[in-house]
């Protein structure tokens, strides 16, 4: 089985399983976890987030199991959008405009900062609905 090109394929473990759920445990790296110098300056490069993953065939899986979670890269593409750039065109536009018109910097900062803030607040509110987009699909352990 191979991963189609326009999927992402992470590997997880299976850390619990229900009648309609399977709940993955990932080892997220972050950057530094690359660097010939990490050991200097983090103490790790490495998180773990448990995430779930709606399944109907979730009495396929077994505790412990290493499994791959696929999402389409479409999907990442929305998500890296959603979460940094539109804020940032909101931050950057909320400054520029309200420089613009006031000519005042500390108001600027504000109104910009808050505009940020209430977009972030639309987003929450919105999550439920995100949350049915951004879905993972399981399967067994996918090959490179």
């Amino acid at each position: 089985m191979s991963v189609p090109e326009n999927n992402i394929c992470s590997s997880a473990v299976v850390k619990e399983i229900h009648s309609d759920s399977v709940v993955v445990e990932m080892v997220i790296d972050s950057a530094c976890s690359q660097c010939h110098a990490k050991g200097f300056c983090l103490p790790s490069g490495q998180r773990k987030e448990q995430i779930t993953v709606p399944s109907t065939e979730a009495n396929q899986f077994s505790i412990g199991e290493l499994v791959s979670l696929e999402m389409h890269k479409s999907l990442g593409r929305k998500a890296v959008m959603i979460a940094y750039f539109f804020p940032f065109l909101v931050l950057a536009a909320g400054l520029l405009i309200t420089y613009k018109l006031t000519h005042h910097d500390l108001l600027s900062v504000g109104v910009s900062l808050a505009l940020t803030a209430i977009y972030f607040y639309i987003v929450y509110r919105f999550r439920d609905k995100l949350e049915t987009q951004f879905t993972f699909s399981i399967k067994k352990k996918c090959e490179y």
